[in-house]
């Protein structure tokens, strides 16, 4: 099992201008949902975006993390929905 905490970091790691928020809805450790928002994200489609994240998550699909509900977000994205 692996820890909202512990995704974060390894996203976070891999894309250290991100603002990254992850959650465990099912309090399973297994079934996560992470929200990244990033400057990153300027310009590609959400694949592109997604891409970049499973990169930041390194091997962590190959163990503990067994599935990942992403939501990528550039700044000017998010600043919408807060509105």
């Amino acid at each position: 099992m692996i820890t909202t905490e512990q995704v974060a970091s390894l996203i976070q790691s891999g894309m250290p201008n991100a603002q990254v928020k992850v959650l465990d809805p099912h309090n399973d450790q297994t079934h996560l949902q992470a929200i990244v928002i990033s400057d990153d994200f300027k310009g590609l489609n959400r694949v592109q975006q997604h891409r970049l994240v499973y990169k930041a998550l390194g091997d962590a699909f190959s163990g503990p993390l067994h599935a990942l509900q992403l939501q990528t977000l550039t700044p000017e994205e998010a600043e919408k929905l807060i509105k």
